[in-house]
């Protein structure tokens, strides 16, 4: 239940609590997340020996995507709920613990779950 309260900031026994977004410090956030990504699909494009992979190519598209999502996000006004969708939006491109020879991507791939996963919390000026 305590994904309840982390998520959306609520007393499973109590009312809402609201959340007011704190645009400039979620805007920061956003651009971190996009140019983690960024680098993160660059890095993935210099793989030649992996750009013949359907799944491979398709991640890279879907990690394009997001960025494009986190930068027009960026650009407008987040909300609560924008800013979950995102965030739920980057998952990883490999397995870190089966991936031999992907010590960069991995790297890079943790920096852009590490600032979604931050788009998750809720920061204490929020509250």
């Amino acid at each position: 239940m305590g994904l309840l309260k982390k998520l959306f900031g609520r007393d499973e026994s109590g009312p809402d609590t609201p959340i007011t977004v704190d645009v400039d410090a979620r805007r920061d956030q956003l651009a971190e997340l996009e140019s983690a990504i960024d680098a993160l699909v660059q890095q993935m494009r210099s793989r030649s020996d992996l750009m013949e992979n359907p799944g491979w190519r398709a991640k890279i598209t879907e990690f394009d995507l997001v960025a494009s999502e986190a930068m027009q996000l960026r650009k407008a006004t987040p909300t609560r709920e924008s800013l979950l969708d995102l965030a739920f939006e980057v998952r990883p491109a490999v397995n870190a613990k089966t991936a031999d020879g992907l010590d960069e991507v991995i790297a890079l791939q943790g920096r852009a779950l590490a600032a979604a996963n931050a788009l998750i919390e809720i920061l204490p000026q929020e509250r």
